[in-house]
């Protein structure tokens, strides 16, 4: 919609830019590299391929959706129509997954009259996208919130502090400050053997650092999920999430937010909400102050429930701070879009080494109550995107 303005009996109108959505799944990788000249993995440019209408859900009407190989769509009616993408006298925003310097070379070389941010932006994203950040915010929550929640993670620019962690701590886990879910992780169970010390000076060497941290029991993972405008930052929801061993994302709980904060709250044997206002109102302050006056756009903290040594269960507030759309974002929208009341669901992400595994998954999830697809599938897709509208389903995880 435009703001109409009376300038001398004239109507001027003042159309907002149109939203331009682009699914670039290599976002986290094509930081770490952080190079115009990045080559994405075979495996994310065949995801970028084939969910590349994934967008969809979080785009409203009228908004433009934009496919790798530069032909686009627009959102009609809630529905994905084939449409020209003119440059003469529109005004586009552009919203990928992320942004990273592939994707604005990507742009600059196929839209160079259209205005796109300035590498100076993109040089600030990759510094807030670090995790560093998170470190330095679960320090700060620590610090506001004594004793309250769980959770220790270390900046370490040398061996000889990671070493020292190691003998304090049995089990590691090592993260380089840029990569994917599950990817750029190591872990130590007992000596940091000459292996993982290679990989750790590599890393050092490459980033200026590695993040370390004790390995927990996880009960939950979840996030809370924000938007950051210039005046401050926002809450946006919950996301209750699954991940596989390795760490690496399966799929979102899709539910209402107050049966989501139901959910965790039950997990962690309360049912007052107020450790959780506590964090929330405690992100939305130090969050205000670090990322908003820098960047503008929705990010998300990801966070556990943790069992104790003791048998409790306590919250590590700040595991992850992702600068970029993700999956709770989506679940966010799936579930305000797709879910009648009463009802709750999975959304998943499924890969297949080849399209016949997936046109057999696809025929036998299509045969199940609750069931929709999110992107439609090709004889030649290799990732399935859907959601399970059904409670037991969800239950069990799938």
């Amino acid at each position: 919609m435009g703001q109409i303005f009376f300038l001398n009996c004239i109507f001027v109108v003042i159309m907002k830019p149109i939203a331009v959505h682009i699914f670039n799944p290599w976002h986290d990788m094509a930081l770490a590299s952080f190079s115009p000249n990045y080559q994405p993995r075979a495996s994310a440019v065949k995801m970028a391929e084939d969910l590349a209408l994934l967008p969809r859900w979080i785009a409203e009407d009228g908004d433009v959706l934009l496919l790798p190989d530069f032909s686009a769509c627009t959102i009609v009616d809630g529905q994905v129509n084939s449409t020209d993408f003119p440059t003469p006298g529109v005004s586009y925003e552009f919203k990928p997954w992320g942004w990273d310097q592939l994707i604005h070379s990507q742009l600059c070389s196929q839209f160079p009259t259209l205005e796109l941010p300035s590498i100076d932006y993109l040089n600030v994203v990759r510094k807030l996208s670090s995790r560093q950040l998170a470190v330095e915010t679960l320090g700060a929550l620590h610090k506001r919130n004594p004793g309250v929640f769980i959770g220790e993670s270390f900046f370490c620019t040398d061996l000889s502090s990671i070493a020292n962690l190691a003998k304090k701590y049995p089990r590691l886990l090592m993260k380089q400050l840029w990569s994917s879910s599950g990817k750029g992780l190591r872990r130590l169970d007992g000596n940091f053997e000459v292996p993982l010390q290679n990989w750790c000076a590599r890393s050092i060497q490459l980033h200026g650092g590695v993040v370390v941290e004790p390995r927990y029991e996880r009960v939950m993972d979840f996030a809370m999920e924000f938007i950051a405008e210039k005046q401050g930052v926002s809450f946006c929801g919950y996301s209750v999430f699954l991940t596989s061993d390795t760490g690496k994302y399966a799929g979102n709980i899709i539910d209402s937010e107050e049966n989501l904060e139901r959910s965790i709250l039950k997990q962690y044997g309360e049912s007052d909400n107020s450790i959780l206002q506590c964090i929330k109102e405690s992100l939305i302050e130090l969050l205000s102050a670090s990322i908003a006056p820098f960047y503008q756009g929705p990010f998300g903290v990801d966070m556990m429930l943790i069992r104790t040594n003791e048998g409790f269960v306590k919250i590590h507030p700040c595991v992850e701070i992702n600068l970029r759309f993700n999956m709770g974002q989506l679940a966010t929208k799936l579930s305000s879009r797709l879910l009648l009341s009463g009802k709750r669901g999975v959304f998943r992400i499924e890969y297949f080494a080849n399209p016949k595994m997936l046109q057999d998954r696809y025929l036998l999830l299509s045969s199940l109550p609750g069931f929709q697809l999110l992107v439609p599938v090709h004889q030649h897709s290799c990732y399935l995107a859907y959601i399970l509208m059904d409670s037991e389903t969800c239950e069990e995880g799938i």
